[in-house]
């Protein structure tokens, strides 16, 4: 350290309120919703409307139409990622997380009966050419992260 001093410390006050704070929970943040759901890394999304709300509370005036057609334009999806509960994340960050999850997933004992359901085709890998044609520019055909 220059000058022999150690960093300082932050409360646990400090440390709560910085950690809410990039977590866009203190005020309501000037961020499109593609741009707050990216900061995140994605928002819990069990429930149809559970990943609104979270948008809805941390967004200066999100507007729900625009939230919505992140789905429809499939620049965000519903998908399972961290600890297999389902999220909400950006189509880059599905693409990006997926594979890094995927050991995880395939121990589970659902893992097997989703691979029937797509026919054999459970791994991201297999649908990243889809995903990266949602995303035109933000994803290279064939990469994998």
């Amino acid at each position: 350290m220059p000058g022999g001093r150690l960093p300082r410390t932050l409360s646990r006050r400090a440390l709560n309120r910085a950690t809410l704070d990039r977590q866009l929970l203190l005020r309501r943040a000037e961020l499109s919703a593609l741009r707050a759901t990216e900061h995140l890394v994605g928002l819990q999304a069990q429930t149809p409307h559970t990943w609104y709300v979270g948008l809805w509370s941390r967004i200066a005036g999100c507007d729900t139409m625009a939230v919505a057609e992140l789905l429809t334009s499939r620049a965000a999806v519903r998908i399972a990622l961290m600890r297999s509960t389902i999220h909400f994340v950006s189509a880059a960050d599905a693409l990006a997380l997926r594979p890094l999850v995927q050991p995880v997933g395939a121990e589970q004992p659902d893992h097997a009966r989703a691979t029937r359901a797509l026919g054999g085709r459970a791994d991201a890998g297999d649908h990243a050419g889809d995903a990266g044609a949602a995303v035109p520019g933000r994803v290279r055909p064939g990469h994998r992260p």
